[in-house]
């Protein structure tokens, strides 16, 4: 398919893995028969499976753990409907029974005797069957068992169907591996994939005969073949379509009827460890061959896709999979059977999914997605198929390595492959965005993928089980930096030598069960180095590599390149010597120690450009570190690049980007003015931004500014603004009230040794030094009120003067969020206090729980509890704070200061936050609880409930509670509140200052997460 784990947990991996070394190694082997039938109208297969185990062991076995895959599409409680409701899927919880599935009809027979077994702990997808003699080594035995296998919907995993075409995967009673560490009975999961014994295959698939099967083996049967024959011939039909509820409907995909005639495919292969096939009556098929490179042996291929995809088909189809089979026995070994094939299907689990012999492809949306996906597959009966290393626990030696050979192989066959074209997206503009024409393939799809995690200090390490990666870990990890780490093997060993590595790896372990310490043994005693630094580190820990050019001088007519080691892995280094645009010679300095410098000679002239590890696609933290001129002032700085909006991170120049922006609030109305700023997609560790606007009302500049240098774990910082709170005429004058505020922080990151458990969270610490300035076209007395909250009356001096001093405030935060199967837990805690309570502090604190309830679609429900404790001073809102108790401007607020109309009803959802048009204060206590019920309509609707206890220092005591609609157009961005129902002292309240209804209505429009500020972040992780 297209965690930091705990040191003594990695060395248990290890030694596990070290164990397949040693003289002990021994596999088992099992040797199957299956007679299955399709019944398409009920969806079911009903079979008979028998099997010859056979104990290579040195140990006496008296179990066997047996897979009952399909029985993982039973229920919601099953392992892998809870780990996709850890990814936030609930399909499986309100799945309908038609969309289930399972195995059932088992009756298990050792050597024709009845035999027991149960299901393994909690495991239906498990089986124990226990053996009446034990098995001792060498001997063999037969089990046997009816099955039947209700298919579940395609739209889950990777067994199923959809209308009437079939994947049949992992579908089939199945022993589990036994080697030197014992049994590894593991459940169904769609992350993370398998392990299985070696063997062979008899299987006999029964259907109606107008379907066409892709399968795993050698098809026996003549006609067959010739029917596939004739089949490949055709031409692809003339679209048809017919308009069905005001939608173009392509009648090309209708199923046509089944046949009443059923036939009978006969399937044999020897030395693999699984069978899958595929079955659609809609299908073209095309044939193609291709000679392998090293025993010119001929291996027939075959393309089978619906006619809704033909036209990418049709021109890489064939292509591909001859390409794939190609390149890959080009750089390992020969492939060893006599077919492949490809089909086109639907598959939930990723873009395609491999078994031997064949794989199905889902839709990739264009030639080069296509062809992408079809090499990835295809590579899998390599590392998968023919080397089985154990992908459960090792997924980087099938996925990883898998991503690399895929993309040597890609760029073989299409040396114009661009970025966006390998996700299935062809645009011109967007491309030319993403400066594939100046950026790499290998970097745009792969490196800047492990930037995404690697610079949030959200990566984990190569080894690690598969299922204590994040979802996104998963793909920027497993696949994409195992990949650029091959890559940069590659490089630092040559090409040549990597290919002697793969194939001596190739020939050793081929229908095998390789582990990590397998592959290092054969690449280190062909390549006669020492790859500690490959193994040890990069593939173990999340240490980072990162290349620093410090100096460069001229000694005794040589050049001296000084680096320093600004990474944690002692990884060679390659400098390339540029001259005139041009490399010159690249020479690779073997590595050293982590934080240390180290000075070598290099054979260069004046005038040239030393370039430290100058390859796409390694993984390398920062590139911007790496280059260095033998003259001129400016040695380390790379050329600029001016750009508007943002761009992709380019190690090879300097970016400046520029946004031009448009805002408005009720006192300086329209806003014009630019953005300037160096955020990328990845952001880098040191960014910028400075964002002024010009009000074309009061004449007067605002804006925002910021600056950070945050290495993902520890983040140094400063943000300014300053916008306008209050307007007045006064005398036919127009006088201006603004605030202006400079925060420097620091922010530490939580919780990233933690991520498999899906903890994650941050400590901040903020220093506000806030002041309000009063721009007025004379000198005159005039009081403002900087903030209602304080209730303190503020006098403004002179034109351009500050009103009063510097007002200073401290906060300290920590916020912590943990995901779980149904439900995702919060909690936020903070103490400040500053100037505005004479630096009394006060302390807030609020506990956040959803949970998703049983209906359909992403339904939740939501709670926030909440305390806080104030002080003599200062107020805790019961209804959340508005623009003029936002006492630090947390918000943006359109009409800041507003006291009625529309704009006053904004308000952040903070404190006490009950949604009430009702701001009753409390300086004492203030304990609230609220909860949000989604509603399982179509509509964005939901109930909200609330209350409120408050205490004053005053000893004033008071209740209150509110229920009501709530709207959430854009959840967390912009959600409306409508309460119906009050306390009588809200009602009272409201009665009293004869409020209207419309007047009730709340609104939380949370700009903050829509100014340019936040545009990058919001694009990444």
């Amino acid at each position: 398919m297209m965690k930091p784990l705990f040191s003594s947990f990695i060395t248990i991996l290890l030694s596990c893995s070290a164990k397949a070394q040693t003289a002990d190694y021994f596999q088992q082997e099992v040797n199957y028969t299956i007679d299955v039938t399709l019944d398409d109208q009920a969806h079911l297969l009903r079979g008979f499976i028998q099997f010859e185990y056979i104990n290579n062991s040195p140990d006496t076995l008296h179990e066997l753990f047996i897979h009952l895959w399909p029985n993982a599409y039973k229920n919601a409680k099953t392992a892998m409907s809870k780990q996709k409701m850890r990814g936030g899927d609930y399909f499986m919880l309100w799945a309908s029974q038609k969309d289930k599935g399972y195995i059932d009809s088992i009756d298990f027979k050792v050597n024709n005797t009845k035999a027991d077994w149960q299901y393994f702990q909690n495991y239906e997808d498990i089986a124990i069957l226990f053996l009446d003699q034990p098995l001792l080594s060498g001997q063999r035995l037969t089990v046997s068992t009816p099955f039947k296998v209700k298919l579940p919907s395609g739209s889950i995993s990777r067994l199923g169907h959809v209308g009437e075409s079939y994947q049949i995967t992992q579908w089939y009673p199945k022993p589990a591996v036994y080697d030197v560490d014992g049994w590894h009975e593991m459940p169904y999961l769609t992350q993370g994939e398998f392990y299985s014994e070696f063997g062979s295959y008899d299987v006999c698939i029964t259907l109606p005969s107008n379907y066409v099967v892709g399968a795993t083996g050698d098809l026996q049967n003549e006609e067959e073949q010739k029917w596939l024959d004739e089949l490949s011939l055709k031409v692809v039909p003339e679209k048809k379509t017919q308009m069905v509820d005001g939608k173009e409907k392509d009648l090309r995909m209708e199923f046509p009827p089944s046949s009443a005639i059923t036939k009978t495919l006969h399937y044999q292969q020897t030395n693999v460890h699984d069978f899958g096939w595929f079955a659609d009556k809609r299908w073209i098929v095309r044939k193609g061959e291709v000679e392998m490179p090293n025993t010119k042996k001929k291996v027939t291929t075959y393309a089978m896709f619906t006619a809704a995809n033909a036209e990418e088909w049709e021109k890489v189809g064939i292509k591909s999979i001859n390409d794939g089979l190609y390149y890959y026995s080009l750089y390992s070994g020969d492939y060893p059977y006599n077919y492949c094939t490809a089909v086109d299907g639907t598959i939930s689990a990723g873009g395609g999914m491999e078994y031997p012999n064949v794989t199905v492809i889902g839709n990739s949306g264009n030639v080069q997605g296509l062809a992408t996906v079809i090499i990835h597959e295809v590579g899998h009966n390599w590392f998968y198929g023919i080397l089985g290393s154990n992908e459960r626990d090792n997924a980087w030696m099938d996925e990883g390595i898998n991503s690399f050979f895929e993309t040597r192989a890609l760029l073989k066959s299409m040396p114009d492959a661009n970025a966006l074209g390998a996700i299935g997206i062809d645009n011109e503009m967007l491309n030319k965005r993403m400066q594939s024409s100046t950026l790499s393939y290998q970097y745009l799809t792969e490196e800047l993928a492990y930037l995404l995690s690697a610079r949030g200090n959200k990566d984990q390490p190569i080894q690690m089980p598969s299922e204590y990666y994040t979802n996104m870990n998963y793909g920027t990890i497993v696949y994409k930096k195992t990949a650029i780490a091959f890559n940069y093997l590659m490089q630092y060993l040559g090409e040549e030598m990597m290919n002697k590595c793969m194939a001596a790896y190739f020939e050793k372990w081929k229908f095998k069960h390789p582990g990590p310490q397998d592959i290092r043994e054969v690449f280190e005693k062909t390549s006669s180095k020492d790859l500690s630094w490959f193994f040890d580190t990069l593939i173990n820990t999340k240490g980072r590599v990162d290349a620093q050019a410090s100096m460069i001088k001229k000694r005794k007519g040589k050049y001296v390149l000084t680096l320093f080691n600004n990474g944690d892995i002692a990884s060679p280094v390659g400098a390339d010597v540029m001259r005139e645009g041009k490399m010159v010679s690249r020479t690779w300095f073997d590595g050293f120690e982590a934080q240390t410098w180290k000075s070598f000679e290099i054979d260069a002239k004046r005038g040239d450009i030393i370039k430290l590890n100058n390859i796409d696609g390694i993984p390398e933290i920062d590139k911007k570190n790496n280059t260095i001129r033998t003259k001129g002032p400016f040695k380390r700085i790379e050329p600029l690049k001016l750009k508007m909006l943002t761009g992709v991170d380019d190690p090879n120049h300097t970016q400046l980007f520029w946004n031009p922006l448009v805002a408005w609030n009720e006192y300086n109305k329209w806003m014009v003015g630019v953005q300037l700023h160096n955020k990328t997609i990845p952001t880098r560790n040191f960014t910028w931004s400075a964002a002024p606007m010009y009000s074309l009302v009061t004449n007067n500049v605002n804006g925002f500014a910021s600056i950070e240098s945050y290495n993902g774990k520890i983040g140094l910082g400063a943000r300014a603004q300053k916008f306008s709170y209050e307007t007045r005429e006064v005398n036919d004058d127009l006088r201006v009230y603004s605030y202006q505020m400079l925060v420097p922080y620091v922010r530490a990151n939580l919780f990233s040794s933690r991520l498999e458990k899906n903890w994650s969270g941050e400590l901040k610490a903020e220093y506000f030094i806030m002041a309000s300035k009063l721009k007025k076209s004379k000198d005159e007395f005039e009081p403002q009120f900087t903030n209602m909250a304080y209730e303190e009356t503020i006098y403004g001096n002179n034109y351009g003067a500050y009103e009063d001093e510097n007002v200073n405030h401290i906060r300290i935060k920590a916020h912590a969020k943990k995901k779980m199967l149904r439900s995702e837990l919060r909690f936020e805690s903070s103490v400040e206090g500053g100037d505005y309570t004479d630096f009394a502090l006060f302390h807030q604190h609020a506990l956040s729980y959803d949970y998703v309830y049983r209906g359909k679609g992403k339904k939740k429900i939501r709670t926030r509890f909440y305390y806080g404790g104030g002080n003599k001073v200062f107020n805790l809102s019961t209804n959340g704070q508005n623009g003029t108790s936002d006492y630090i401007y947390d918000g943006l607020f359109l009409g800041r200061s507003q006291q009625n109309g529309l704009l006053s009803q904004q308000f952040l959802r903070t404190q006490g936050g009950l949604a009430v048009p009702y701001a009753d204060r409390f300086n004492r206590h203030l304990l609230s609880a609220n909860v949000e019920l989604d509603l399982p309509l179509g509509l964005p609707l939901g109930i909200y409930i609330g209350a409120a206890y408050g205490e004053s220092s005053s000893g004033r005591i008071d209740e209150i509670y509110v229920a009501g609609v709530s709207v959430p157009l854009i959840r967390n961005v912009f959600e409306v509140y409508v309460p119906l129902l009050y306390s009588q002292n809200v009602k009272d309240a409201l009665n009293s200052g004869n409020t209207k209804f419309g007047e009730t209505i709340m609104f939380q429009l949370n700009l903050n997460l829509v100014n340019p500020f936040d545009l990058i972040k919001k694009a990444e992780l």
